[in-house]
């Protein structure tokens, strides 16, 4: 199977962060369960450009894209953790 080219990943984590962060802020009427599907989309994708991209050319990105994400994941996470302590 061929290695996905990095902006190929890169589109994937940027659509994937868009979801996270629209769930984050609360827009589009976007509920729980499409939270914790963003979440898990955009943690996958940080372990797939981990495993893909940890040699190379892209190495500094892949570790910035990385970072960013993660941080976005704990922001949704956190609103998470609000709206199931609401219930």
């Amino acid at each position: 199977m061929k290695k996905p080219s990095f902006a190929d990943v890169k589109s994937d984590m940027e659509e994937a962060c868009l979801v996270l962060r629209s769930f984050t802020l609360a827009q589009n009427g976007l509920k729980e369960r499409d939270g914790i599907d963003a979440i898990r989309r955009v943690n996958a994708l940080c372990d797939r450009i981990n495993v893909l991209f940890a040699t190379g050319p892209h190495v500094k990105a892949a570790i910035f894209i990385v970072n960013s994400a993660r941080t976005r994941v704990l922001a949704a996470e956190a609103r998470l953790a609000v709206l199931q302590k609401a219930k």
